[in-house]
């Protein structure tokens, strides 16, 4: 589930120009980004 998440995100964050994988890594270091997927 997690990769539909991260699949969803860069899509929408590309329209931003923001690269989703260095902005989640970013979030990750500050304890911003945390996902629970059963």
């Amino acid at each position: 589930m997690e990769d539909g998440i991260d699949e969803a995100l860069t899509v929408a964050a590309g329209k931003h120009d923001i690269n989703w994988i260095e902005y989640r890594k970013q979030m990750k270091k500050h304890d911003r980004w945390h996902v629970e997927t059963d």
